[in-house]
């Protein structure tokens, strides 16, 4: 079963990765928690169809604090029907599964850079509000103040094995 991620660089959509670059993916988004995930680089498994992801840093919030964590690697993957992001060290599930595809957009190396530091700085509401307005122009998503609504069914069910965040 081919992995249900769609392809984005702006608003554009594509049918194939850019593996070369940098990108980012909303992987939860509930009335109480926010995560994103931000990749270096991504390769694509031509066998399992899978969309492996280097140097992710994961991003999850709260509506007072923010945590973020960096994973060598991890890849989306399809279960049971639904989208997920798997982390093969941990042999766990970062949340959330979707019943849509995950959309993966690519940035510029500059905005990758921005979004680390703002992160390393300590400026989580900065990286939560940049991701938003990233994800703001896709069909589905919308980022209007201080709300963000993704499309229905889209990152909304709990993993089977979910990656607790363990911070320093």
């Amino acid at each position: 079963m081919p992995t249900q991620v769609q392809y984005f660089q702006k608003s554009t959509r594509l049918t194939t990765p850019l593996t070369g670059d940098p990108l980012l993916a909303v992987i939860e988004n509930s009335p109480t928690t926010f995560g994103a995930v931000l990749a270096d680089a991504c390769q694509q498994d031509s066998w399992s169809d899978r969309l492996y992801l280097e140097n992710v840093t994961w991003f999850r919030a709260t509506r007072k604090q923010f945590a973020f964590t960096t994973l060598s690697e991890a890849a989306f993957c399809t279960v049971d029907g639904y989208s997920a992001v798997y982390h093969n060290a941990s042999r766990s599930y970062l949340p959330n599964f979707s019943q849509i595809p995950h959309r993966v957009l690519f940035i510029s190396w500059d905005e990758c850079h921005l979004l680390k530091a703002n992160l390393q700085a300590g400026y989580g509401k900065i990286f939560f509000e940049s991701v938003q307005q990233h994800f703001g122009g896709l069909p589905g998503f919308r980022a209007i103040e201080n709300e963000f609504t993704t499309p229905d069914g889209y990152a909304d069910v709990t993993p089977h094995r979910p990656l607790e965040m363990k911070t320093a």
